[in-house]
């Protein structure tokens, strides 16, 4: 109850930076701007934190990070955001009453994306479904991760060093969540088994410096018979 009271805090604040990257406006360098003025990062993380904070959570090191930025996973983001390029926006908010976390990512594009951007976002969510599809009590972490990167395998996107940079699928599909925002069990190619009552975010990503990132993350309630969401929140890609 009180990781989902943490995860619906973040799908409110996630709502507010979409709306705010919906009403922006494009300037002729493609750089958003709202009422005239730049649209950073930094803009976005502060309309997120005062969502947060309103629900009695913080929110520090939320992720804004667009183009390249996005490329590096656990990069914050700075700067101005841009049309047409991917912005991953990560929020984790700890409650400031009892201690535990929410966990949630969404991936926004204001205009028109490349058809490779198209493409990520598309194999992302099916390597989203497909991870979600394998959960259930007793079934172990690395089949979940396994199901998730043979989905994006199977849509022909590589993971490895490529210019000498670790791109791709670069991270495990989730882990636990709790009174730690990165906890056990492990969505990964560690061992260990599901039970019935855990709390896993399950958020598979695909990251290359030419295109940018897309990660999409949801926290789940393991139950005997599959999962569920702890609080629903809208994919939507373009804004």
């Amino acid at each position: 109850d009180r990781i989902t009271a943490c995860q619906r805090a973040a799908v409110q604040a996630m709502r507010a930076a979409i709306r705010l990257i919906a009403r922006a406006r494009v300037d002729k360098k493609n750089r958003l701007r709202v009422r005239g003025r730049l649209l950073t990062s930094e803009h976005v993380r502060r309309a997120i934190y005062r969502v947060l904070v309103n629900h009695n959570c913080t929110g520090e090191g939320t992720i804004v990070a667009c183009g390249e930025q996005a490329a590096t996973p656990h990069g914050v983001g700075h700067g101005p955001l841009r049309a047409h390029q991917g912005i991953v926006i990560d929020i984790f908010p700890r409650h400031l009453d009892h201690g535990y976390w929410g966990d949630l990512t969404r991936t926004v594009v204001k205009g028109t994306p490349s058809l490779a951007l198209k493409k990520m976002y598309a194999a992302v969510k099916a390597a989203q479904a497909a991870a979600l599809a394998e959960i259930y009590a007793g079934v172990s972490g690395r089949r979940v991760h396994l199901a998730a990167a043979a989905a994006l395998a199977r849509r022909g996107f590589k993971t490895g060093l490529l210019d000498g940079k670790a791109q791709g699928f670069i991270h495990s599909t989730g882990h636990g969540i709790g009174l730690e925002v990165h906890e056990a069990p492990s969505l990964s190619l560690r061992p260990g088994r599901l039970r019935a009552g855990h709390v896993v975010t399950v958020e598979p990503g695909l990251y290359y410096f030419q295109h940018g990132g897309v990660r999409i993350e949801d926290t789940v309630l393991v139950t005997r018979s599959g999962c569920r969401k702890l609080a629903a929140c809208a994919d939507v890609f373009q804004v």
